[in-house]
């Protein structure tokens, strides 16, 4: 099953560039992905830390979600059993940051400039009798600069393997992008809240 939803977001992409910006909790999306994904964390023994105080963000809500199913999805996938699973949020202006780090093998040096690239197969093993596409990354980077934002591996101080999602709150009118009728291409938070200028961890 999910193969086939990576491999239909991936031609989806291909065709499809629009975007539909709302305004939503991201707390919400990672504790809907994070459901999705119980079973497979339960049966490999993950323990998981995730935030839990709302942040409101502007963007497009499924393709963020998908970012973050793909980057749950390779941790389960190529994290170590009985390990950890790390979900961190924090803001500074209108950019968010979402890191998903998990334990197990570091990513090798020589996969590392090719990870975003499709189809692509590192030298990691999957822990599991399923085999990966190599397309999960590959959508999840795309869904990441369709809304200018962008995703990287980065170093991590507590986890060996951490991806970065950073996303800009959508201020501007997105070329393609449709607004529900609470989001708006305006340049402050909800409730006219100015633009932080620290770093909001949660």
């Amino acid at each position: 099953q999910e193969l086939i939803e990576q491999l239909l977001d991936y031609n989806l992409l291909q065709h499809s560039r629009g975007l539909k910006v709302t305004r939503f909790d991201l707390v919400t999306v990672i504790q809907e992905v994070l459901a999705k994904h119980r079973l497979a964390l339960d049966n490999k023994g993950m323990q998981v830390r995730s935030p839990h105080h709302p942040l409101t963000w502007q963007a497009d809500r499924e393709r963020t979600a998908r970012v973050l199913d793909n980057l749950i999805s390779n941790a389960i996938a190529y994290g170590s059993d009985g390990g950890e699973l790390v979900i961190r949020v924090a803001h500074q202006r209108d950019w968010l940051a979402l890191d998903v780090a998990n334990s197990g093998d570091p990513i090798a040096e020589s996969d590392r400039e090719h990870l975003f690239e499709a189809f692509y197969q590192g030298s990691a093993r999957r822990k599991g009798p399923l085999k990966g596409s190599g397309i999960g990354l590959s959508v999840a980077a795309d869904c990441a600069r369709l809304q200018d934002g962008q995703l990287a591996l980065v170093d991590d101080t507590e986890l060996p393997v951490c991806f970065r999602l950073t996303l800009p709150w959508a201020s501007a009118p997105v070329r393609g992008a449709q607004y529900d009728n609470e989001a708006a291409p305006d340049e402050t938070f909800p409730g006219g809240e100015a633009r932080k200028e620290t770093w909001s961890v949660r």
